[in-house]
Order: structure tokens, then sequence, then C-alpha cells
């Protein structure tokens, strides 16, 4: 049995992020604005389906040092470990893109449209990270 995590997500094109980094601009020095985490530290027996998933941005949520736009990734609202499906749009420096998951109820606003695009889940191994998230670590 293979003991190397990975996550499953689903990325977001460049030109998607810059739509939705224009309809919500960064509160933020750190922007991201990259991927939906469906499942993390994963091992290669999750089952998961590649497929395309339809992702709807249904609410807003932001603290003093994040913010995030909340989804529905194919029909599902919350990750298979029961925590809410997120984007993380910015963070405060030094604050990791993960933290925007620690939604509270009070700060979430509902928004009146939908952003729908689509986008495919794939498996990253956990150490595959991306720049910008390494270097944000670091300086922390």
């Amino acid at each position: 049995m293979n003991q190397l995590h990975s996550r499953i997500c689903a990325d977001v094109s460049s030109s998607t992020r810059a739509q939705l980094l224009r309809m919500f601009p960064p509160r933020f020095s750190q922007v991201f604005c990259k991927s939906v985490t469906w499942a993390y530290r994963v091992t290669d027996e999750f089952e998961f389906s590649p497929l395309a998933a339809d992702i709807k941005v249904y609410g807003h949520h932001q603290t003093d040092e994040h913010e995030a736009l909340l989804v529905d990734l194919g029909g599902h609202r919350l990750r298979p470990d029961g925590k809410r499906l997120f984007l993380t749009l910015s963070t405060a420096h030094g604050v990791e893109p993960a933290k925007a998951g620690e939604i509270v109820e009070r700060n979430i606003r509902k928004l009146d449209y939908k952003v729908i695009f689509t986008t495919q889940l794939r498996r990253v191994p956990l150490w595959v990270q991306a720049p910008e998230i390494m270097a944000g670590l670091a300086a922390a």
C-alpha cells in the first residue's frame, strides 16, 4: 500500500481566475484564487471521479487575515471530511491559503448570483506545491 499523500483539487483556469479577481478584488497582499481542494492528505487508494465538474460560487467569507469564495463543486458544498468547499482569494502576508477554510458562519456574505465555471478534478502529490505558497510559508 502506497502511503504517499496527495490532495484532490479542481484548478481554476487563468481566464476564470482573472474574471473572479475582477469581480472580487483581493483585500490582502497574497493573492491565490488557483484551486479548490476536494480532499486533502489522501492516499492513492482514495477514489474520485476525474470528470469535469461545475463550480458555482454562492458566498464570500472574510476575516482580518483572509478571504475566500464559498463554492459548490459538482453539487457538493462540503468535502468528504465535512469541511466547506472554498476558493482562497487572498491572505495577509505570511498566512497560509488553507487558513481561509476556517469559515465562521457570521462572516459569510451570501451572493445573489452564482458564478459558474467548469473544471476537472485531479490528484496532486503534497510534495508538489505552488511556488507562491512555499514562498509565503518561508516568509512567515
